[in-house]
C-alpha cells in the first residue's frame, strides 16, 4: 500500500505493464497491479482481470474493546426445567438473631377454680335442730346442746359433681348428746358420748345429695389382708432330750418283709404258652402288710433254648396278675448260654391284710425257659415301702 491507493489483485500468473509515457507509483507483484502518475498529474490504476481468491492471510491483532452497551430487557421466564438430583444436605446455618416480640393476643378464658383454702363456718349451740349447708363452707363446727340434734342437708351441688364438707360435731359439758341424721347419710357414725369431746365426721356425695356417704375422719380402716409369710429364721438350739413316751399302737405292718431264697436244686424249666408259677413253695412268699406298696427283687440265672422266642416273668398277687398279665420282664432267646439277671418290680397299692405274692413265668413257641438253681443262687425278696 502507498500514497492511500489500494490496489486490486490481478489474474493468477498476469503480468500487467504499465503504459508508455507513465510512471509507476505502485507496483505489488503480489496482487499484480499498478497504479501510474500520468504527465498530465492524474493517477490511474491498471488492473487485471481478478485472479482467484488468495489464501486467508492470518488474523490480525485484536482491536480494542468497545463500550459496554445498555442491557436489554428481561426476557420472558422460560419453562422450569427437570428436577436435578438432590444435593448433599448442608450444614444448619446459624441460628438468626431474635425477631421483634409481636402484639399481645387475647386473654383465655379463666380456668376452674382451684382448691384454694377451706372455708370454716361456726354455728356455735345447736339447739335441737341444725341445718348444714355444703356451699356455704368446707368445715362446720357444731356445738351440740340437746339430747338429739336433727341435723337438715343443704346446699349439694348438681348430680354428677363431687363434694365433701366436714363436720366438728362438739359434746358440750354434758356430753352424751347425738345427731339423727337425714335418710340419704349412709353408715352415720356413732358419736363420743364424753363431755367436751370432739368428733371429726366427713360427708360426701356425687349425685347431687340423694346418697350421702359419712365416716368418722382418721378412724381406724378395716384390717387389710394378711401379707406374705416372712422368711424361716435360723434354726434354734437343740432343746434338751424329752422324757421317753409311751409305746404307740401297733402299726399297719409298713416294713414287713420276706424272702423265698434257693441256693441248690435242680433247675426250673417251663414250655408252657401261659402264666404258670415258677415254684409254688419256694418261689412264694407271705406277709402282713399295711396299705402300702411292695417292692419285689429276684435274681436269676436263665436260658431260652430256641432262637426268636421270648420268655416273660410276672409277679401274682392273691392269685391275680398284678402287670394285668403283661408281665414285669421279657427275655429275647438266647441259646449262646445263660443271662443273669437283677429285676425290680414296684407293685400296686396292697390293702392292709397278708398277702401272698407269687412269682410266675411263660414262654413262647414251645421253647424250654430255664432257670439255673445247681449253679446259681435264685432269690425271690418281697419288703413292704410304706408308700
Amino acid at each position: 500500500m502507498s500514497g492511500g491507493i489500494q490496489m486490486p489483485e490481478g489474474p493468477s500468473g498476469a503480468v500487467v505493464t504499465p503504459p508508455s509515457g507513465s510512471k509507476t507509483l505502485f507496483n505489488d507483484d503480489t496482487l499484480h497491479a499498478f497504479a501510474v502518475k500520468k504527465d498530465d498529474g492524474t493517477v490511474s490504476t491498471l488492473i487485471g482481470a481478478t485472479g482467484p481468491t488468495g489464501p486467508t492471510g492470518p488474523t490480525g491483532a485484536g482491536g480494542s474493546g468497545g463500550a459496554t452497551g445498555a442491557t436489554g430487557p428481561t426476557g420472558p421466564t422460560g419453562p422450569t426445567g427437570a428436577t436435578g438430583p438432590g444435593g448433599g444436605g448442608g450444614g444448619v446455618g446459624a441460628t438468626g438473631a431474635t425477631g421483634p416480640t409481636g402484639p399481645t393476643g387475647p386473654t383465655g378464658p379463666t380456668g376452674a377454680t382451684g382448691p384454694g383454702v377451706l372455708v370454716y363456718s361456726d354455728h356455735g349451740n345447736t339447739g335441737s335442730t341444725e341445718t348444714i349447708d355444703a356451699s356455704a363452707a368446707d368445715v362446720h363446727r357444731l356445738v351440740l346442746n340437746a339430747a338429739t340434734v336433727t341435723i337438715t342437708l343443704t346446699g349439694w351441688p348438681a348430680s354428677g359433681t363431687y363434694k365433701t364438707i366436714r363436720v366438728l360435731a362438739v359434746q358440750d359439758g354434758t356430753g352424751g348428746r347425738v345427731f339423727a341424721w337425714p335418710a340419704a347419710v349412709t353408715n352415720p357414725p356413732t358419736l363420743s358420748t364424753a363431755g367436751g369431746a370432739t368428733d371429726t365426721i366427713d360427708l360426701e356425695t356425687y349425685d347431687g345429695g340423694s346418697t350421702v356417704y359419712a365416716a368418722l375422719a382418721g378412724a381406724p380402716g378395716a384390717t387389710g389382708a394378711t401379707g406374705p409369710a416372712g422368711a424361716t429364721g435360723p434354726t434354734g438350739p437343740t432343746g434338751v432330750t424329752g422324757a421317753t413316751g409311751a409305746t404307740g399302737a401297733t402299726g399297719s405292718g409298713s416294713g414287713a418283709s420276706a424272702i423265698a431264697y434257693q441256693t441248690s436244686g435242680s433247675d426250673y424249666t417251663t414250655t408252657s404258652a401261659s402264666f404258670a408259677d415258677v415254684d409254688a413253695t419256694n418261689m412264694s412268699v407271705t406277709l402282713t402288710t399295711g396299705a402300702h406298696r411292695c417292692k419285689v427283687s429276684m435274681t436269676i440265672f436263665c436260658q431260652i433254648s430256641s432262637n426268636s422266642q421270648t420268655g416273660v416273668l410276672d409277679i401274682m398277687i392273691d392269685g391275680t396278675s398284678d402287670t394285668g398279665a403283661v408281665g414285669i420282664y421279657q427275655i429275647r432267646a438266647n441259646t449262646n448260654g445263660y443271662v443273669s439277671l437283677t429285676i425290680e418290680y414296684i407293685t400296686s397299692v396292697l390293702s392292709a391284710a397278708s398277702h401272698t405274692i407269687k412269682l410266675r413265668w411263660k414262654v413262647s413257641g414251645g421253647a424250654t425257659f430255664t432257670i439255673n438253681r445247681s449253679n446259681w443262687p435264685t432269690s425271690f425278696l418281697v419288703e413292704e415301702l410304706g408308700l
